[in-house]
């Protein structure tokens, strides 16, 4: 399978001319994101069987710079930021049937430390004095996931099954200090 994501990027210029009128110069270029999952299952009998699935890490980004002048003083603004995040996942599934009875559990790991989070920089300098918001701490790390389930099939009648189903998951957390 594939996440494909087309873009659209370029420049945008607007100026003083000689009216001083504002003028305007755009140039657009096209750009196409391609992130690939796959997977593939194997089935030991029709009793048992493994998993195992990888996915891209995806994102789309998103960049503004401006470049401005106010009073005479030079002040630039930029954005650098991501959207449509997923992370690089790896997932490791297994399952056995003991008559009525089925068993299944996966474990997963998430490189969420590639994640960026939205991150504008603003530089100036305002009368010769320096001013940098400087470089911003990344807050994510690589996750765990493990989550264990069960299903039972109660027979009701000869048309009829009941199917119980309950399990248990376990994320560890994505962000270096846990909120909430």
């Amino acid at each position: 399978a594939l996440n494909v994501f087309a873009q659209v990027n370029g420049i945008a210029r607007a100026s003083e001319g000689p009216t001083r009128d504002v003028e305007p110069h755009l140039s657009i270029n096209g750009r196409t994101l391609i992130r690939i999952n796959f997977g593939f299952r194997y089935l030991f009998d029709e009793k048992q069987g493994i998993g195992f699935n990888f996915r891209q890490r995806f994102e789309a980004p998103i960049v503004v710079q401006t470049v401005n002048a106010v009073g005479g003083v030079p002040f630039s603004v930029d954005l650098d930021a991501r959207t449509l995040q997923s992370p690089a996942q790896v997932t490791l599934g297994y399952y056995r049937a003991m008559g009525d009875f089925r068993l299944e559990g996966n474990f997963g790991w998430y490189r969420y430390s590639q994640l960026r989070a939205p991150h504008i920089e603003v530089e100036a300098d305002l009368s010769g004095i320096p001013l940098w918001s400087g470089p911003m701490e990344e807050i994510y790390r690589d996750a765990i996931d493990l989550r264990v389930g069960g299903e039972y099939q109660l027979a009701l009648a000869s048309e009829h099954t009941l199917q119980l189903r309950g399990g248990v998951h376990y994320q560890s957390p994505i962000t270096r200090e846990a909120i909430g």
